[in-house]
């Protein structure tokens, strides 16, 4: 299981690395933003919507963990004894060294590699689905804060949605900020 344990060591390594890339063009953005003078109000929301952004850019919003092809299994269960198929088991979940068989051997090496592989990618989505979770009611608490329900406000923060790149997802902002679109149609 060498292989799988360096699997799982590349995964960590490219999941903090995702993670400290959206932090660094995280404060690469606040940085640019604070140059150009922007009201702290308007940083705040670019921050938070830019943070959308890419953790939407990311994650596989079509992954579905049920799917077979996703599927993965704690315990792999090996090929049968050749010596007494009927009878004799292997226990579940052994090292693909104990099947002394060669064109045994591989194959489940190789099955053992693909559902750790498919193990692995749904951890991945599934962290990255539940960060974005966190992250959008963290930006409905923050938007529903710091503006006030006024026309201006409302037209102010419907344009910054504007940013966000996948329609799905502003779709589903302006609807959680329903007040907002509803105060500018009153207005007009």
């Amino acid at each position: 299981m060498a292989a799988a344990d360096t699997n799982e060591t590349a995964f960590v390594r490219s999941y903090e690395k995702l993670t400290g890339d959206i932090l660094k063009n995280f404060k690469e953005d606040r940085d640019a933003l604070l140059i150009m003078q922007t009201s702290d109000r308007a940083l705040q929301t670019q921050l938070w919507l830019r943070l959308l952004n890419q953790i939407g850019r990311t994650r596989d919003v079509n992954f579905d963990p049920q799917a077979p092809e996703n599927r993965y299994y704690g315990n792999f269960p090996p090929p049968l004894n050749p010596s007494d198929p009927k009878t004799f088991w292997w226990d579940s979940g052994p090292d693909a060294a104990s099947v002394k068989e060669p064109d045994k051997r591989r194959p489940f090496e190789q099955a053992l590699r693909e559902n750790h592989e498919r193990a692995l990618r749904s951890l991945f989505e599934h962290r990255m689905k539940t960060l974005e979770e966190s992250c959008t009611s963290g930006a409905l608490v923050y938007l529903n804060s710091a503006y006030a329900k006024t026309p201006g406000d409302a037209r102010e923060l419907i344009a910054s949605l504007g940013t966000i790149t996948d329609a799905k997802r502003r779709a589903g902002l302006e609807a959680k900020l329903s007040d907002f679109t509803k105060l500018i149609k009153s207005s007009q």
